[in-house]
């Protein structure tokens, strides 16, 4: 839940506009999921924070690239990457390097993850 909390803030502070129901449609859901994801005290799914990061890196797209929004965007997408990387560390047991953790000296134990497997995980 400290996440959930975490990027409500940053999000809210980067659009003072934001509303819980325009935070659910960043994403891709419907007027009430960030509502009934915080009320089961569930953490946002993986999918919902994958279509936020694609949301935001629309805006950043469009964002002149010396304003300070730019900036605030980019820290978001970085705590997003950066939950996504945790959740996928423990899932998986890879690393941020790519890397399985295993205590043997197997070179087939070092494959990276690919980027497509991050964004479907």
């Amino acid at each position: 839940m400290q996440f959930n909390n975490d990027l409500y803030w940053a999000l809210a502070d980067l659009f003072p506009e934001m509303t819980v129901r325009s935070l659910s449609r960043m994403m891709g859901k419907s007027d009430g999921y960030w509502s009934s994801v915080n009320a089961q005290k569930m953490a946002v799914p993986n999918p919902a924070l994958v279509q936020l990061l694609d949301a935001l890196e629309f805006l950043d797209g469009r964002t002149d690239p010396y304003a300070v929004k730019k900036k605030r965007i980019d820290e978001v997408r970085t705590l997003i990457t950066d939950e996504l990387i945790a959740r996928f560390h423990e899932k998986t047991g890879i690393d941020q390097s790519g890397s399985f953790q295993f205590a043997r000296n197997d070179p087939a134990a070092h494959y990276g993850a690919l980027p497509f497997m991050v964004s479907s995980y």
